[in-house]
């Protein structure tokens, strides 16, 4: 069995489909736009979410370099009083030892005048030093 149209009911039937036809492709072209406008808002979202989190970074960054410069100079701050610290301390011992030295020194020196001058009172006078003698052994 064919289907017969008379040709304007056959127009009519072209006619309402290509409307529904055109009515369907409307609805997906707008519901395309609205996808497409959908992902460019959501485009946008990202973008600006990643520019803050770039700028962050940036900000942090600056942030730790300026702390870091300021451990730095705060480390090489204190190294530089306990060196010159440990200079004065080392200069104080080295002082103190050398005095100690000095004094050693004049010591023997004295200790040298003594036995010298012990030593020519007793080769000045062997009469004394026969009396010490004697006297010792008598006694």
């Amino acid at each position: 069995p064919v289907l017969y149209f008379p040709s304007s009911s056959f127009h009519s039937v072209c006619f309402c489909a290509l409307f529904v036809f055109q009515e369907r492709l409307s609805e997906w072209i707008s519901e395309l736009q609205e996808r497409s406008e959908n992902i460019e808002d959501l485009v946008s979202e990202l973008e600006l979410g990643y520019n803050t989190v770039e700028d962050h970074c940036r900000d942090s960054e600056e942030v730790m370099e300026a702390q870091n410069e300021e451990m730095m100079a705060l480390v090489m701050e204190q190294y530089n009083t306990m060196s010159l610290s440990m200079e004065e301390e080392k200069k104080a011992k080295l002082e103190q030892l050398y005095d100690q030295i000095v004094s050693f020194q004049e010591s023997i020196d004295q200790t040298k005048v003594t036995l010298d001058t012990t030593a020519r009172e007793a080769d000045i006078d062997p009469d004394t030093q026969v009396r010490d003698t004697h006297t010792h052994n008598t006694v």
